[in-house]
């Protein structure tokens, strides 16, 4: 959990170099959407990137909600499903009984 809080920081430090986005809400922006593909928790997400920035966070709120939303639906559109995660096993066909293997075997 921590890691990703401080992965998503660096990211919107990273990414407030591009123009008319202000550190504080890339920041934000970047804790909340790396919580959100750790978590799977978006509203939590949410919550957290923005308490953590006290009266900063709620200012930029609006931005945390849509990072937190496109990064929850990207990373389960991403992400395989549990059918496709894990093969199920082959079944082996029962064995036989030994008087049906007998009447085979006579035939």
């Amino acid at each position: 959990m921590f890691p990703a809080i401080f992965m998503g920081a660096d990211g919107g430090i990273a990414l407030s170099h591009l123009p008319g986005l202000p550190m504080v809400a890339a920041v934000a922006m970047g804790i909340g959407a790396m919580c959100a593909v750790m978590l799977k928790l978006p509203t939590t997400s949410v919550l957290l990137a923005t308490l953590l920035l006290f009266s900063d966070g709620l200012a930029v709120m609006p931005l945390v909600i849509v990072a937190v939303v496109v990064a929850h639906v990207a990373s389960s559109r991403i992400s395989p499903t549990g059918s496709a995660a894990a093969p199920r096993p082959r079944r082996l066909p029962p064995p036989a009984r030994p008087n049906e293997r007998a009447d085979r075997q006579r035939s």
